[in-house]
C-alpha cells in the first residue's frame, strides 16, 4: 500500500481562543498509530501557515488534524477536521481545504496538500501557492450616470445704437423792449349847478358831505 505525504498546510480560522493578543497554532495529524505535530506559527493568529512535510502509512481510514493554540499549561483545541485515506487513494491525492469544526460548529478551514508515495517518491507532484487563496475583489458600485442636460440657449448680442445727435444752442432771443408808463390824468372835477341832496358846498362848484354823513348814492350819477 503506497504511503501518503503530507505538506504545504495553511489555515483560515474562525474561532480564536486568545482574547488577548494573537493564537500560536500547530497542527497534530493522526492516522491510526502515525502522529504527527507541525511546528508552532507564533503569533500566526487566525492565518498560519505550516511549512512541515510528513510522510505516513495511512493505514487507516481516516486522517483526522486538529488545530491547537499553545498556551501555558493546557493548549486550546480550535478544531478539528477528517479526510478519508480511501478517496485520497481514489483520486491520486488531493489539493483542498477542509473544515474543522468545535463542538459541532465551524471553527475554520484546513488547507492541506497529500500525495501518493511510491519507495519514497511522490506519485503525484503538484506546486500549491503558500499564501492564502487569492479571492476576486468586490465589484465596484454602479452609479447612474449624471443625466444630461440641453446646451444653455445662444442668444443674440445686444444691439447698437446710434450715439444721441448733437443740437445747435437754442438761439438767443432779445430782451423785451422797456415800456414807460404814463400816468392818467386825474379827471376833473364834476361842477354841479345845485349842491346835490345831502350836500353842503365848500367852495365855488364843490360840495361835499357833512362830517359824520353817509354819502347817498343815486343812479344815474349826478345831480338829481
Amino acid at each position: 500500500m503506497s504511503k501518503l505525504k503530507i505538506q504545504h498546510m495553511q489555515a483560515n480560522l474562525r474561532r480564536d481562543t486568545d482574547s488577548v493578543g494573537k493564537m500560536d497554532p500547530y497542527v497534530v495529524i493522526q492516522c491510526g498509530p502515525d502522529k504527527r505535530t507541525t511546528q508552532v506559527h507564533t503569533d500566526g493568529g487566525k492565518h498560519p501557515q505550516w511549512h512541515d512535510c510528513f510522510t505516513i502509512a495511512g493505514s487507516d481510514d481516516t486522517i483526522t488534524f486538529t488545530v491547537y493554540d499553545e498556551d501555558v499549561g493546557t493548549d486550546d483545541i480550535v478544531g478539528s477536521g477528517v479526510v478519508y485515506t480511501s478517496a485520497v487513494r481514489s483520486t491520486g491525492g488531493m489539493s483542498d481545504w477542509i473544515t474543522i469544526y468545535h463542538e459541532g460548529k465551524e471553527a475554520g478551514e484546513v488547507y492541506v496538500d497529500i500525495s501518493l508515495v511510491v519507495d519514497d517518491t511522490a506519485v503525484l507532484t503538484t506546486v500549491y501557492p503558500s499564501a492564502m487563496p487569492t479571492y476576486a475583489p468586490a465589484p465596484a458600485p454602479m452609479y447612474a450616470a449624471a443625466p444630461a442636460y440641453a446646451p444653455a440657449p445662444t442668444y443674440m448680442p445686444a444691439p447698437t445704437y446710434m450715439p444721441a445727435p448733437t443740437y445747435a444752442p437754442a438761439p438767443g432771443y432779445a430782451p423785451a423792449p422797456g415800456y414807460t408808463y404814463v400816468a392818467a390824468p386825474a379827471p376833473a372835477p364834476v361842477v354841479y349847478s345845485t349842491a346835490p341832496p345831502g350836500y353842503v358846498q365848500t367852495s365855488p362848484g364843490v360840495y361835499s358831505l357833512p362830517t359824520g354823513t353817509a354819502p347817498a348814492y343815486y343812479y344815474p350819477p349826478g345831480p338829481q
